[in-house]
């Protein structure tokens, strides 16, 4: 494995913690969200007229993976109803890369040493430390559940789209139209703002375009990145986006406490470096 090949899940990480960064210090994140999407849309539709579409294996692989990508979205809106942010974003995407290592190995054969497989789970642990200190407020269970639920949504899409563009015959093609079926979302977040419609977009799209923007060449990398690498590996490594996203909150925004941070930052550096040393 070509060494650049790992460093295009790791920069999808810095980026995707940018534009939660972005997300977070956003006074209105659905719309911001919104505006990711529609981004998202418009990098697809951009593609399209320039790349073959995917054959009819890849199009199974894109149906199942966006149906668990609207399931995801509907999960997360009711658990951060129910849940702060600082506990229901940790604790799903430190699930996911388990989930992710456990379905690898069920529907693709994907085995990692034991060294590697260390690592993905103390990664995992690193990152969903981060909610440690949230669990003390905790008022009922539901939080918790739709968290692992969201995670296990994120892991049944991620390995859609991996084993999917490796079949697909054109990567680009799939990744557009992975894109492009994010319309639905749009839709339901125009559908939901539009009272207030014009003040939203008028406040927000240079915020949603960056974050977009961010967000669109993210995820590309990651499926790239999913053509050469263990999925159980990539997922973890852009998990990691977690650990980026409150480090730029305890050094960018002043956010506390810093020591829970650097320490589960630790155990992530820690978990990625057996990883990637013996992948």
């Amino acid at each position: 494995m070509a060494g650049w090949i790992l460093v295009l899940p790791i920069v999808a990480a810095t980026l995707h913690a940018v534009w939660n960064a972005l997300v977070k210090t956003s006074a209105d994140r659905l719309a911001t969200l919104g505006f990711i999407a529609f981004m998202n849309v418009l990098v697809g539709l951009a593609v399209l007229p320039f790349v073959e579409p995917p054959d009819q294996a890849g199009w199974t692989f894109i149906a199942v993976s966006m149906l668990f990508k609207y399931a995801y979205y509907v999960l997360v809106y009711f658990a951060y109803r129910v849940g702060d942010l600082s506990l229901v974003y940790p604790l799903a995407r430190g699930f996911a890369p388990l989930a992710v290592t456990v379905g690898a190995a069920l529907l693709a054969g994907e085995y990692l040493s034991l060294p590697s497989l260390a690592g993905v789970m103390i990664a995992c642990l690193g990152i969903s430390s981060l909610a440690i200190g949230s669990l003390g407020q905790l008022q009922g269970s539901s939080p918790i559940w739709l968290a692992i639920g969201s995670g296990l949504t994120i892991a049944i899409y991620t390995i859609c789209d991996g084993l999917g563009i490796r079949v697909s015959g054109s990567t680009f093609g799939f990744i557009a139209w992975i894109y492009v079926l994010e319309l639905p979302i749009v839709l339901a977040v125009l559908w939901l703002r539009r009272r207030g419609l014009a003040k939203a977009i008028g406040s927000h799209w240079r915020y949603g375009t960056l974050a977009g923007l961010c967000s669109a060449v993210a995820y590309g990398l990651v499926l790239i990145a999913a053509l050469y690498m263990p999925l159980s590996i990539v997922s973890a490594l852009r998990e990691t986006s977690v650990i980026i996203a409150a480090l730029i909150g305890t050094v960018m925004l002043g956010e506390r406490p810093w020591r829970d941070r650097v320490a589960a930052s630790t155990f992530v550096a820690g978990g990625v470096a057996l990883m990637t040393v013996y992948r």
